[in-house]
């Protein structure tokens, strides 16, 4: 009798010990979701019941998400804030225009993080346009390509109809920019008029 009161125990004691680690199990991966909070992850923990413990747990990830998407809009605002604060530096500086239009590109290259920034110039008397400053991947330097005719390309639709073009593939560009984009490894481009 007294071996099977023990065994009772054992048993009973194991199952109230496997039920109670069961009930806040919960409560557990919430507290530990909570802790990462604080130090600047969010997480989402899994709901498994509708149960207090399943609202309080569909609550705490929709916090988690709104903390991390505002977390992330205000990185962007502050990227953008400094990049616009250093373009205005610039342009207000007062220098060259290849000067300045140079600094820009350096910015646009460090601050947007892409890989080919580049200013052009239009010139009604000439129909053409006049590369002025480049950074990234091709600088001034070294860039093949300095001037372009107006006429059928990317360039004259983005400056004569003021509207950005853009896309992930050059399958949008025009042949000569295309073989060119592909010649230098450019899978996506912007091309924003001024």
């Amino acid at each position: 009798g007294i071996l099977i009161a023990v065994i009772f125990t054992l048993v009973s004691s194991l199952l109230v010990y496997k039920l109670t680690a069961a009930a806040t199990r919960p409560l557990t991966l919430l507290s530990s979701a909570v802790k990462s909070v604080r130090n600047g992850k969010y997480p989402e923990v899994s709901v498994s019941s509708g149960d207090e413990v399943g609202i309080l747990t569909s609550e705490f990830n929709r916090m988690s998400r709104a903390i991390s998407e505002r977390e992330d809009m205000l990185i962007t605002r502050a990227k953008l804030s400094s990049f616009v604060s250093d373009i205005g530096f610039v342009l207000t500086e007062g220098g060259p225009l290849r000067t300045t239009l140079q600094h820009c590109t350096d910015i646009i290259i460090t601050q947007i993080d892409t890989a080919l920034a580049r200013i052009w110039t239009f010139s009604i008397e000439e129909d053409a346009f006049t590369l002025l400053a480049s950074s990234g991947i091709y600088t001034l330097a070294d860039s093949p390509v300095n001037r372009l005719s107006a006429g059928d390309t990317t360039f004259w639709n983005a400056a004569q109809d003021l509207h950005p073009q853009f896309g992930n593939s050059i399958d949008r560009l025009n042949i000569e920019e295309r073989e060119w984009a592909r010649d230098k490894g450019i899978v996506s481009f912007a091309f924003y008029p001024l």
